[in-house]
């Protein structure tokens, strides 16, 4: 299958210390992301650490549940390069994801209706089987709500993030 790497934009701010794909944070989960050129699905490929479990042999939910997160943001950013927020994530959790066993997660978004964008995501084990189902609805606001929600109003400080706030084509819709 042909597929690119995502550049992660974000990363350019000293700040920027996400902890689903943020390089800087050291309890972070690191995720880099990919374009599946003949799907245009974005995915991760990642293993969950002994760290990550509930119980000693089973990944912890919330944390399959940001991976999830982060796919689906990315999917979002990668489709209409704009910030937004998530709305809701709704999952299925169909089988167990053991720790030490590579994932794959994949997005690809299912509906643009206003300012409202759902991705779907599936996340598989090593062997194929599908172990999480979800369905992330995100809210993409005008500008001045996003840098207020967002925390990026300080006087250009974080001029970078605007060219992901002003896009014309998205902005018209709204």
């Amino acid at each position: 299958m042909p597929c690119r790497q995502l550049d992660n934009v974000f990363w350019a701010d000293p700040e920027f210390n996400c902890f689903g794909c943020g390089q800087r944070n050291a309890h972070g989960l690191k995720l880099r992301f990919f374009v599946d050129d003949s799907t245009q699905e974005v995915f991760t490929r990642c293993t969950i650490g002994a760290d990550h479990t509930s119980f000693s042999q089973v990944g912890h939910g919330g944390i399959l549940a940001t991976i999830v997160d982060e796919v689906s943001f990315w999917t979002l950013f990668n489709s209409i390069r704009r910030l937004a927020l998530t709305s809701s994530i709704k999952s299925d959790f169909v089988n167990v994801v053991r720790p030490g066993q590579q994932i794959e997660v994949r997005g690809k978004i299912k509906e643009r209706s206003g300012p409202r964008v759902t991705v779907d995501v599936v996340v598989s084990n090593e062997r194929g089987d599908v172990c999480v189902r979800s369905s992330v609805v995100f809210f993409v606001g005008k500008a001045e709500l996003m840098r207020k929600t967002l925390g990026l109003t300080d006087n250009g400080k974080h001029a970078l993030y605007d060219q992901w706030l002003e896009h014309p084509a998205i902005a018209a819709k709204l």
